[in-house]
């Protein structure tokens, strides 16, 4: 599991693989939606989404400001990527 310190600025680098494992290239006009939610269901934290220039990898970034334990949904409006959603903790400082 991926642990970050409150107030850390927190980076996940994230494989895109497409459904026979070769890496995709993102492209900024796909519909990605990134969002960060506690076990509940209720949605912490903005994320962005980073172009990291790199074949077959996203990053999403956002500033770790809550404690516990949450969930990083990537995907779109219907689905979510493979291996999403991507279980972390923020820890205090």
């Amino acid at each position: 599991m991926n642990v970050f310190r409150i107030g850390q600025q927190a980076v996940f680098r994230i494989s895109l693989k497409d459904d026979v494992g070769r890496p995709l290239v993102y492209r900024s006009y796909w519909n990605l939606v990134v969002y960060v939610m506690d076990f509940r269901g209720k949605r912490k934290m903005r994320p962005s989404l980073l172009d990291l220039g790199q074949n077959g990898y996203i990053g999403v970034s956002f500033n770790a400001s809550v404690i516990g334990n949450f969930w990083l949904r990537v995907g779109d409006e219907y689905s979510q990527i493979k291996n999403s959603p991507f279980v972390f903790s923020v820890l205090p400082g």
